[in-house]
C-alpha cells in the first residue's frame, strides 16, 4: 500500500491511497489524529494525475469531512486500511 495526505484544512483532509498489488482494490482508510479516530473514507474518486503516472483506473483520491476540526494546535495524523472496500468505482 502507498498514499499521503495532499491537504489538510479546518474541516477536510484529502489524500491518495492505493494497494499496489491489487490496483483494482479500493482502500477504506481510517484517519486517526493523535490516536483518536476521526473517520474512515474510501479512496475511490478519480485523481487525472495518478491515472497518468500510475496507471490503473486513477480512482484512488478521498476527502474525508471533519466538521469542527481545527488545524491550529500540533496533531499527528495517520491512516490504515481499515478494509478493502471492493472493485467497484465512483468514477
Amino acid at each position: 500500500m502507498e498514499g499521503r495526505f495532499d491537504a489538510v484544512d479546518d474541516d477536510r483532509i484529502v489524500g491518495c491511497a492505493r494497494d499496489i498489488e491489487n490496483p483494482g482494490q479500493k482502500i477504506r482508510l481510517r484517519v486517526r489524529d493523535n490516536g483518536a479516530i476521526l473517520g474512515e473514507v474510501v479512496a475511490d474518486s478519480l485523481r487525472p494525475d495518478l491515472l497518468q503516472a500510475r496507471g490503473g483506473d486513477g480512482c484512488v483520491a478521498f476527502s474525508l469531512p471533519i466538521p469542527g476540526w481545527r488545524t491550529r494546535r500540533a496533531a499527528t495524523l495517520r491512516w490504515r486500511a481499515s478494509a478493502p472496500a471492493g472493485t467497484a468505482s465512483t468514477c
